[in-house]
């Protein structure tokens, strides 16, 4: 078992053909934001020439300021310009919270920051998922926003009472992925707290049968 906490956590996938492959923590979150990207643009097209507008602008203006673009090949931010790095999940039940928690936590992302949306009215609580290592953020920063749903702070009894129906009803994770996070928690125990991560959990190896 490694124990570097400098060493990127690896994931060793031993799929039904019997071949292997290795995918960071890193790697899993850039492919997590490229697909979970591909899918709102299907659903969303004119996100897609958001985005297409968006690339467009940024290269004219780095071909048209060259200053600006050696300062960001120094500092790395060049090769991450186009790189998604926001994304939102909105939760209705702690246990739907405690789930997306233990499976960020395998992309290498953990909760930072509190922010109470009751104060604004609105019966919500949210924290945002995000790598925390300096090495991590230079390699995919991608972060996900995520609410939670206080049916406590639901006024209408009767609106509160459906909204909890629905929810206990819902399910939004797979047994397959539920499966999978058991499997590799044993090999990397998680010892963040629940709202606001303070330290990254050393590199390990484990070994996922997919």
């Amino acid at each position: 078992m490694n124990r570097n906490p400098q060493n990127i956590s690896l994931i060793r996938a031993i799929k039904g053909d019997g071949t292997k492959s290795f995918s960071s923590a890193d790697q899993m979150r850039a492919r997590f934001s490229t697909l979970m990207s591909e899918m709102y643009r299907r659903e969303v097209p004119q996100y897609g020439k958001l985005l297409d507008l968006v690339a467009d602008i940024n290269d004219r203006t780095l071909r048209s300021n060259s200053i600006l673009r050696a300062q960001m090949e120094r500092t790395g931010e060049l090769q991450r310009l186009h790189v998604e790095q926001h994304g939102a999940i909105r939760l209705g039940t702690a246990a739907e919270l405690a789930w997306i928690r233990r499976m960020f936590a395998v992309m290498g992302m953990f909760p930072v920051g509190y922010y109470d949306l009751s104060v604004a009215g609105v019966p919500v609580h949210s924290t945002a998922f995000r790598p925390i290592e300096d090495r991590a953020l230079k390699a995919n920063p991608f972060r996900v926003f995520t609410s939670l749903l206080r049916l406590d702070l639901i006024s209408d009894p009767e609106l509160q009472s459906q909204a909890r129906t629905l929810l206990e009803r819902r399910r939004i994770f797979s047994e397959r992925l539920l499966e999978l996070i058991v499997s590799f928690e044993p090999r990397w125990p998680l010892q963040t707290p629940p709202l606001m991560a303070t330290q990254t959990p050393p590199g390990r190896t484990v070994e996922i049968v997919m």
